[in-house]
């Protein structure tokens, strides 16, 4: 079928679709075509069509992932919850990040730093850090302090390259993840690409580890309610995933509650490990031995 077919298809397709349930992934349009067509192709021939019309554009993409894939979704913009709108690249446009991972960065020259980061990039990492890009200073802090401890954690910023499919490289990397980190403030609340990824990582029965940002008081209480079983009421956000209200409540032993900053341990009054609920200083302890019980199981 040629390119344009497909695409003339594709369009009729999710113009038809129901306005409630708008989007679908290119997986489940390839399928839909009755034809030998990748999910790739469909892809590659719907960026194209967005990319020549631009503001006139018939079809676009979601700016959040598939519930539980975390694959692309697209929608008809005749739609109301599709519309015409401005949004972010399918592909890295910029350079990754650096990671430096010792304790003295004036002791390295930039030539091994490129070296260290090559190799870093090149032994993978089989624990995924999900965070929002609006805690990336914090966060890059704990990566810096998880590769003290011998743990190499895979961050979007670090590790997909410049010109890389953003969500297959994330689907990728979480599939090949033993353990699963969230830095849970109020930005990863508030964006639905940590819940998302959160959920794949349950669905996939890994160990997770929330590192709660205690500094936040609603945050607080949702481990004092963990902690000393209080009462807790429902953090208010519009965007919040309901996922993280149900982990809160729900009872799993693949999930542990790491407090930070550190000093919020004692100020909680938490004096011991109780009801999976961890110091900061325990983190990589916790990581190294649930990463360790996973390979004794493969």
């Amino acid at each position: 079928m040629p390119d344009l077919e497909i695409l003339d298809s594709t369009i009729n397709l999710l113009k038809r679709r129901d306005g409630s349930k708008p989007w679908i992934t290119a997986t489940t349009i390839s399928k839909k075509l009755n034809e030998e067509i990748s999910s790739e192709c469909v892809e590659k021939i719907l960026l194209k069509h967005m990319e020549e019309k631009k503001e006139e554009t018939e079809v676009r993409y979601s700016t959040l992932p598939h519930k539980e894939t975390l694959e692309v979704l697209w929608g008809h913009t005749s739609h109301q919850k599709v519309g015409p709108r401005e949004v972010n690249p399918l592909y890295r446009n910029d350079d990754v990040l650096k990671l430096f991972c010792i304790n003295n960065p004036a002791e390295i020259d930039d030539e091994d730093a490129r070296g260290f980061d090559i190799e870093f990039m090149k032994n993978g990492s089989k624990v995924f850090f999900s965070h929002s890009f609006k805690d990336f200073k914090i966060v890059k802090s704990i990566a810096q302090y998880l590769v003290q401890n011998e743990i190499l954690p895979w961050l979007a910023e670090t590790h997909i390259p410049k010109g890389e499919h953003i969500n297959e490289a994330v689907i990728s990397a979480l599939t090949k993840s033993q353990h699963f980190l969230v830095y849970l403030s109020k930005n990863a609340l508030n964006s639905r690409w940590t819940g998302k990824e959160l959920g794949r990582a349950i669905s996939q029965e890994i160990n997770v580890s929330i590192i709660i940002d205690c500094n936040n008081s609603n945050l607080k209480e949702m481990v004092q309610y963990r902690y000393h079983g209080r009462k807790y009421s429902r953090y208010a956000s519009d965007r919040a995933s309901d996922l993280f209200e149900s982990v809160i409540r729900e009872k799993n032993p693949l999930i542990k509650w790491v407090v930070y900053p550190e000093k919020k341990w004692k100020e909680l009054g938490f004096d011991k490990p109780k009801n999976e609920i961890y110091p900061y200083g325990d983190l990589p302890r916790l990581v190294k031995e649930a990463s360790q019980n996973e390979e004794n199981i493969d």
